[in-house]
């Protein structure tokens, strides 16, 4: 039996204020070295300095990413996390997308004393989001067990077992509240490999927890190699202190770090010419979470704008070999989710799924849309009604509401961020506009709060433009700025949201106008 939170040697305040002070410090520092005019000319021991202080804030960073060592306060594993992607992957053919709470609840009920656990129980449909009783799904039991065999029912039981006996009973009703599994197939198709074969146990589980600490390792030494250890303290600097995407959210989970970690390997495979194996990877990250998809845009707006000037299609050989690696990772991903995964029509499924969660508001949305859904007279803590199951859902229909009205105002605003974006990728390297899309995520999307880590790639410009590192690590520092001014998660990531969307499209003016021709793309 491991410590309580109340036992563990830092409380979540102590962690936090340790993240604000060297997100701060980073930045000051970033920035210091951002401004210095003539960088080679100050003292070399001033510089030696400047790079023992990065390297001891890159270091602590680093740390702070794991919590100082708290992780999940207590605990390294995430329980909500595995349960969902660990159940969802090994039994989608059986649970789909929409059958999980449904088919929790009836295993339940049929264990030792589950007609007392499963009193007035509560669940989310997940077809529709809401919250409501599970007496329908008790009182017709087929409505799970026909998508079972008698074999997969008692290994879906067996593996269930494991997982209600960690969380304290309130807790375990709770996890049947959350959104369900909503991973792609083709993410399905490495989950669901590496959750099959044995039931769910202690070792097992942890191995699948320790995969993407070695995934990140991997990704982090890759940006060591590629770009040096400077650039890499400022992405630990970003990616250790950023509020929205703590370890909180998905560490301790298994494969939630899949997507970042194959682009900054495809992004520093591209910078080294390597233009199959990046493509790939892009490929293998926009197939795991579909909005890394953003990031080939960057190159897409480079064949466009080259192609009009000469009046005919035009892609350089580097490109050439990104575009191929691209479509020959999407083949193999996408016939393999097919073949294993359920079939194309999986896909249909994760899109109607998709569908109906990019339609349900969140308090810790980040994007754009988030900022223009904003109305401080109607915020969550104001129109909160506890007497509903769903306390939140007044706060939910009225920012349905206030975006709908300002609906055109962000097309408008998106498609001038396009043609900004379009502009200032033109003469950049091949590698720099694939980094420069992560930007428009926040812009034309609106998703959880944690995907903004994904905003680390903008770290990899640091050697060439200091100021974007300074000011990527800034926006950590803001985070916390935030927490401290408005407690509330929704005034907190509206903040963040216009923060974030606002550095990104002056990371396009500043690098647009700064631009110069350049000779091999691959630089």
């Amino acid at each position: 039996m491991g410590p309580t939170a109340s036992e563990l040697p830092l409380s979540i305040r102590d962690v936090d204020t340790v993240k604000a002070v060297v997100a701060t410090c980073g930045a000051a520092l970033l920035a210091g070295r951002a401004l210095a005019p003539h960088w080679e000319g100050i003292p070399a021991a001033w510089r030696r300095g400047w790079d023992i202080a990065l390297a001891c804030l890159g270091l602590l960073a680093a740390f702070c990413w794991s919590n100082l060592g708290q992780f999940n306060f207590p605990g390294f594993g995430h329980p909500s996390e595995t349960f969902h992607y660990y159940l969802g992957a090994k039994y989608f053919p059986e649970l789909g997308y929409t059958r999980l709470y449904e088919c929790v609840a009836l295993a339940d009920s049929r264990v030792a004393g589950g007609a007392a656990r499963s009193a007035g129980r509560r669940l989310r449909n997940l077809e529709t989001n809401v919250v409501e009783s599970a007496d329908a799904v008790l009182e017709a039991p087929d409505r799970c067990t026909q998508h079972f065999s008698a074999e997969r029912w008692r290994a879906f039981q067996a593996d269930l077992s494991w997982f209600r006996d960690r969380p304290n009973p309130r807790r375990w009703r709770v996890l049947q509240l959350d959104h369900g599994y909503n991973a792609t197939p083709v993410w399905g198709l490495f989950g669901g490999a590496l959750a099959a074969g044995a039931p769910a146990s202690d070792r097992k589980i942890l191995t699948l927890r320790l995969i993407d600490p070695v995934l990140l390792l991997l990704a982090f030494g890759c940006v060591w190699r590629s770009f040096g250890w400077r650039t890499l303290c400022v992405a630990l600097l970003f990616f250790g202190t950023h509020y929205p995407a703590q370890y909180g959210w998905i560490g301790g989970s298994y494969l939630r770090q899949l997507e970042l970690a194959a682009l900054l390997v495809g992004i520093c495979a591209l910078r080294s010419g390597w233009g199959v194996v990046a493509g790939a990877l892009v490929s293998l990250a926009a197939l795991v979470r579909i909005h890394p998809a953003f990031l080939v845009l960057g190159p897409a707006f480079q064949v466009l704008g080259a192609s009009l000037r000469e009046r005919r299609l035009l892609i350089l050989p580097l490109q050439r070999r990104l575009l191929a690696g691209g479509l020959l990772g999407a083949a193999v991903l996408l016939v393999a989710a097919a073949t294993l995964n359920g079939g194309f029509a999986a896909w249909q499924e994760f899109t109607n799924n998709s569908r109906v969660l990019l339609d349900t508001p969140l308090r810790n949305h980040m994007g754009l849309a988030t900022v223009l859904a904003w109305d401080p007279e109607q915020t969550a803590d104001k129109l909160a009604d506890r007497s509903l199951e769903d306390p939140y859902l007044p706060w939910k229909r009225a920012r349905r509401a206030t975006f709908e009205a300002r609906r055109p105002l962000f097309v408008a605003l998106v498609a001038a961020a396009l043609a900004l974006f379009a502009w200032a990728v033109q003469r950049q390297p091949l590698w720099v506009a694939v980094v420069l899309g992560a930007g428009l995520i926040p812009v034309a999307t609106e998703l959880t709060c944690y995907y903004s880590a994904l905003l680390v790639v903008y770290a990899l410009l640091w050697e060439r433009a200091p100021w974007v590192g300074a000011g990527l690590v800034g926006l950590a520092a803001a985070g916390w700025a935030s927490v401290e001014l408005f407690h509330f998660f929704d005034p907190i990531f509206t903040w963040l949201s216009l923060v974030t969307v606002v550095y990104a499209l002056t990371v396009y003016a500043v690098l647009g106008v700064a631009a110069t021709r350049y000779d091999d793309p691959a630089a």
